[in-house]
């Protein structure tokens, strides 16, 4: 990336695929973004009900190469609405680069939308 080109950034995304939702770490740059941590309001739980913001992939990720993305599983669509889990999700996203100042991204995720989707069991 050019001097003084702005920064695509580091986020969390929700991918839904086939009835399940996945939260995606995503390095949209083609720089390497370091000592990465995310902070989830209000906070989510996994399907194993663990805590996602005391996972290692979103507490503190030290090296995240240029585009990679890693996706673990939140849980089913039916189970997620099932246990009455939060709707609606703000996601900031803090982050380094090489030689370069703390930045963060922050995003809301509306979980609504994947609740009435369609998909083969």
């Amino acid at each position: 990336m050019g001097a003084g080109a702005p920064d695509d950034g580091v986020v969390v995304d929700v991918v839904f695929d086939a009835g399940v939702l996945y939260l995606e770490l995503a390095n949209l740059s083609d720089r390497p973004a370091l000592n990465v941590a995310c902070r989830f309001d209000p906070p989510l739980l996994d399907l194993q009900r663990r805590e996602v913001s005391k996972l290692p992939l979103f507490s503190r990720v030290e090296f995240l190469g240029p585009g990679r993305r890693i996706r673990t599983l939140l849980d089913s669509t039916a189970s997620y609405f099932a246990r009455d889990a939060p709707t609606r999700v703000t996601v900031a996203v803090e982050y380094e680069r090489p030689d370069g100042p703390r930045q963060s991204t922050t995003l809301a995720h509306d979980f609504e939308i994947y609740r009435d989707l369609a998909y083969l069991t």
